[in-house]
């Protein structure tokens, strides 16, 4: 009687019947398993695809009966097969698919979220009319907290059902086997993404604001900005700048004055040397005008020679 049942169609497509499947190598009944699988994974697929009223479907929903009806094979017996060849079961193996479309779901959730954070920001600029690594830092660690604060506790079964999976444990097999990464690190990833979107449409909100007034100084120097653009004739960036620019005026200023110094200097001592050659000169020519006498003047005359005997 048995004999003349049709052969399941999961049967057919593997070759995995009773008689021939203890016969089978281990490479064999790898390729067997394999085919079932890809049957199966197309009609994953297929269900997964194939539009439901709304509303329908609810979060727990998983097609894998439709492709156990399918395929005419018991459900712990696809996952037995399965678990053998990946280790998950079939739950798990159609889990993939839902798990593709996990970033486009956190981005939505994330989003709605993050909806008023542009506007926040937008009032938080101030000033700037280029946003500050720091800036970034402070709202991509706001965006985080807010998304994370939202799935805490009780709140991650919702978390897990909005992204379309019936329980955490599940969520996180299928993002991690799909993506690569734990479902908190893409997450991360594309909330990261959604706050830099906001970066670049704040950006162009700044171009078009009007530019304001230079402060009366700069950063936190004391120095007043009209005149250190008058006498420099730029704008600094930043307090370090300015202190640069001013230490570099006082060191010219001081080589200017060292140098004027020593010029100074330098007149005075070759002013002495001239008047000391020229007292010098002065003395030699007295010297040679007077005959050479050795200093002492001229002779003094003959006395008479009749006055020694007188």
């Amino acid at each position: 009687m048995n004999q003349n049942l049709p052969i399941p169609m999961w049967q057919q497509l593997s070759g995995l019947t009773r008689e021939a499947e203890p016969k089978m190598s281990d490479e064999q009944r790898d390729e067997a398993i394999r085919a079932l699988l890809k049957k199966a994974d197309e009609l994953a697929a297929a269900e997964y695809s194939r539009a439901a009223p709304e509303g329908e479907r609810s979060f727990i929903w998983n097609p894998i009966e439709r492709i156990c009806f399918r395929l005419g094979i018991a459900r712990s017996k696809l996952s037995a097969y399965c678990r053998e060849l990946t280790g998950l079961s079939a739950y798990e193996w159609a889990d993939r698919y839902p798990a593709k479309a996990l970033t486009e779901r956190i981005r939505e959730w994330a989003g709605s979220l993050l909806s008023n954070l542009l506007d926040r920001m937008k009032r938080s600029i101030g000033n700037m009319r280029s946003l500050k690594e720091d800036f970034k830092v402070t709202w991509r660690e706001r965006a985080l907290n807010i998304v994370r604060d939202a799935r805490k506790g009780a709140a991650k079964i919702c978390w897990a059902s909005a992204l379309k999976f019936a329980n955490l444990a599940r969520l996180r097999r299928a993002c991690l086997m799909t993506h690569g990464v734990t479902i908190e690190e893409l997450e991360e990833r594309t909330v990261h993404q959604l706050v830099q979107k906001f970066f670049d449409e704040l950006e162009e909100h700044m171009k078009g604001l009007p530019e304001p007034p230079p402060p009366r100084y700069l950063f936190t120097t004391g120095v007043e900005t009209e005149k250190f653009v008058r006498d420099f004739g730029f704008m600094p960036k930043s307090a370090e700048e300015v202190w640069k620019t001013l230490q570099a005026r006082r060191d010219r200023e001081n080589q200017e004055a060292a140098e004027k110094k020593r010029q100074q200097e330098e007149k005075a001592r070759q002013e002495r040397q001239a008047k000391l050659e020229q007292a010098q000169e002065e003395a030699k020519k007295r010297q040679q005008g007077e005959g050479g006498g050795g200093g002492l003047g001229p002779p003094p005359p003959p006395l008479p020679f009749t006055s020694f005997f007188q």
